[in-house]
Protein backbone atom coordinates (compact mmCIF):
# COMPACT_ATOMS: atom_id res chain seq x y z
CA UNK A 1 0.00 0.00 0.00
CA UNK A 2 1.59 3.11 -0.64
CA UNK A 3 0.31 6.38 0.93
CA UNK A 4 -0.13 9.57 -1.26
CA UNK A 5 1.11 12.43 0.38
CA UNK A 6 -1.08 14.93 1.74
CA UNK A 7 -1.63 18.98 1.08
CA UNK A 8 -2.63 19.20 4.43
CA UNK A 9 -0.30 20.42 6.81
CA UNK A 10 0.23 18.32 9.62
CA UNK A 11 0.12 19.97 13.47
CA UNK A 12 3.41 19.00 15.30
CA UNK A 13 2.91 19.38 19.37
CA UNK A 14 2.88 22.59 20.58
CA UNK A 15 0.91 23.90 17.77
CA UNK A 16 3.23 24.61 15.03
CA UNK A 17 2.28 23.22 11.31
CA UNK A 18 4.90 20.56 10.09
CA UNK A 19 5.07 20.31 6.18
CA UNK A 20 6.54 17.13 6.40
CA UNK A 21 3.91 15.46 4.25
CA UNK A 22 3.01 18.15 2.56
CA UNK A 23 4.48 18.42 -1.27
CA UNK A 24 5.06 15.34 -3.72
CA UNK A 25 7.94 13.88 -4.83
CA UNK A 26 11.24 15.33 -5.15
CA UNK A 27 10.65 18.47 -3.07
CA UNK A 28 9.01 16.28 -0.06
CA UNK A 29 13.02 15.17 0.36
CA UNK A 30 14.57 18.33 -0.15
CA UNK A 31 11.87 20.01 2.53
CA UNK A 32 12.04 17.16 5.46
CA UNK A 33 15.42 18.69 6.69
CA UNK A 34 13.86 22.08 7.07
CA UNK A 35 11.04 20.08 9.10
CA UNK A 36 13.19 17.88 10.84
CA UNK A 37 14.90 21.74 11.36
CA UNK A 38 12.29 22.91 12.62
CA UNK A 39 11.11 20.30 14.51
CA UNK A 40 14.39 20.49 16.34
CA UNK A 41 13.51 24.24 16.90
CA UNK A 42 10.09 23.48 18.31
CA UNK A 43 11.95 20.56 20.45
CA UNK A 44 14.64 23.24 22.06
CA UNK A 45 11.41 25.79 22.55
CA UNK A 46 9.55 22.81 24.29
CA UNK A 47 12.68 21.99 26.28
CA UNK A 48 13.28 25.66 27.44
CA UNK A 49 9.81 26.20 28.57
CA UNK A 50 9.73 22.99 30.48
CA UNK A 51 13.27 23.77 31.93
CA UNK A 52 11.92 27.37 32.97
CA UNK A 53 8.53 25.89 34.80
CA UNK A 54 11.11 23.60 36.16
CA UNK A 55 12.90 26.49 37.46
CA UNK A 56 9.64 28.97 38.71
CA UNK A 57 8.77 25.89 40.43
CA UNK A 58 12.29 25.45 41.90
CA UNK A 59 11.95 29.04 43.08
CA UNK A 60 8.65 28.42 44.45
CA UNK A 61 9.70 25.27 46.51
CA UNK A 62 12.37 27.88 47.99
CA UNK A 63 9.56 30.64 48.92
CA UNK A 64 7.84 27.87 50.09
CA UNK A 65 10.69 27.05 52.58
CA UNK A 66 11.44 30.37 53.29
CA UNK A 67 7.70 31.26 53.96
CA UNK A 68 7.65 28.19 56.34
CA UNK A 69 10.53 29.05 57.84
CA UNK A 70 9.17 32.57 58.56
CA UNK A 71 6.05 31.09 60.04
CA UNK A 72 8.02 28.60 62.22
CA UNK A 73 10.04 31.93 64.22
CA UNK A 74 7.03 33.98 64.17
CA UNK A 75 5.14 30.94 66.33
CA UNK A 76 8.49 30.82 68.02
CA UNK A 77 8.01 34.20 68.87
CA UNK A 78 4.55 34.20 69.63
CA UNK A 79 5.22 31.60 72.52
CA UNK A 80 7.77 33.59 73.41
CA UNK A 81 5.33 36.73 73.93
CA UNK A 82 2.86 35.08 75.48
CA UNK A 83 5.03 33.53 77.75
CA UNK A 84 6.91 36.68 78.56
CA UNK A 85 3.50 38.24 78.78
CA UNK A 86 2.36 35.31 81.56
CA UNK A 87 5.31 36.02 83.70
CA UNK A 88 4.57 39.70 83.26
CA UNK A 89 0.99 38.67 84.82
CA UNK A 90 1.84 36.78 87.39
CA UNK A 91 4.33 39.46 88.59
CA UNK A 92 1.56 42.26 88.72
CA UNK A 93 -0.63 39.62 90.39
CA UNK A 94 1.63 39.21 92.92
CA UNK A 95 2.60 42.92 93.31
CA UNK A 96 -1.84 43.36 93.50
CA UNK A 97 -1.58 40.84 96.25
CA UNK A 98 0.82 42.31 98.17
CA UNK A 99 -0.31 45.94 97.99
CA UNK A 100 -3.84 44.51 98.95
CA UNK A 101 -2.00 42.49 101.64
CA UNK A 102 -0.21 46.04 102.79
CA UNK A 103 -3.20 48.19 102.47
CA UNK A 104 -5.75 45.06 104.58
CA UNK A 105 -2.64 44.92 106.92
CA UNK A 106 -2.68 48.93 107.26
CA UNK A 107 -6.42 48.57 107.89
CA UNK A 108 -6.29 46.42 110.13
CA UNK A 109 -3.71 47.92 112.27
CA UNK A 110 -5.77 51.88 111.99
CA UNK A 111 -8.68 49.76 113.12
CA UNK A 112 -7.16 48.21 116.06
CA UNK A 113 -5.36 51.67 116.67
CA UNK A 114 -9.38 53.27 116.31
CA UNK A 115 -9.85 50.64 118.95
CA UNK A 116 -7.55 51.48 121.63
CA UNK A 117 -7.88 54.96 120.88
CA UNK A 118 -11.82 54.70 121.54
CA UNK A 119 -10.55 52.37 124.34
CA UNK A 120 -8.27 55.48 125.94
CA UNK A 121 -11.15 57.97 125.26
CA UNK A 122 -13.72 55.25 127.25
CA UNK A 123 -11.14 55.24 130.00
CA UNK A 124 -9.88 59.32 129.98
CA UNK A 125 -13.79 59.73 130.55
CA UNK A 126 -14.02 57.28 133.17
CA UNK A 127 -11.23 58.71 135.21
CA UNK A 128 -12.90 62.12 134.49
CA UNK A 129 -15.86 60.81 136.17
CA UNK A 130 -13.89 59.32 139.00
CA UNK A 131 -12.08 62.18 139.37
CA UNK A 132 -15.44 64.43 139.68
CA UNK A 133 -16.51 62.10 141.67
CA UNK A 134 -13.49 62.10 144.15
CA UNK A 135 -13.27 65.68 143.97
CA UNK A 136 -16.89 65.64 145.38
CA UNK A 137 -16.21 63.78 148.28
CA UNK A 138 -13.19 65.57 149.05
CA UNK A 139 -15.54 68.49 149.39
CA UNK A 140 -17.91 66.56 151.14
CA UNK A 141 -15.40 65.89 153.70
CA UNK A 142 -13.56 69.34 153.61
CA UNK A 143 -17.25 70.22 154.49
CA UNK A 144 -17.43 67.77 157.31
CA UNK A 145 -14.05 68.65 158.27
CA UNK A 146 -15.10 72.53 158.74
CA UNK A 147 -18.16 71.58 160.54
CA UNK A 148 -16.39 69.30 162.92
CA UNK A 149 -14.31 72.09 163.51
CA UNK A 150 -16.50 74.72 163.98
CA UNK A 151 -18.38 72.16 165.99
CA UNK A 152 -15.59 71.48 168.05
CA UNK A 153 -14.58 75.36 168.28
CA UNK A 154 -18.29 76.37 169.56
CA UNK A 155 -17.52 73.64 171.93
CA UNK A 156 -14.08 75.07 173.42
CA UNK A 157 -15.81 78.10 173.35
CA UNK A 158 -18.37 77.08 175.52
CA UNK A 159 -16.75 75.08 177.47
Amino acid sequence: AVVEPSNEPSVVAGGTPSRLNSGSGRHSRQNSGTDMASIEAVLTKMDASLQSARDTIEKQHITIEHLKEQISSLESQSKLVQTNHAHQLEALQAQIDQQAKTTFDAQQEAIEKGYQLQLLRDSSKLLEEDLALKESRLGLLQKSVDETREQYAGLLANG
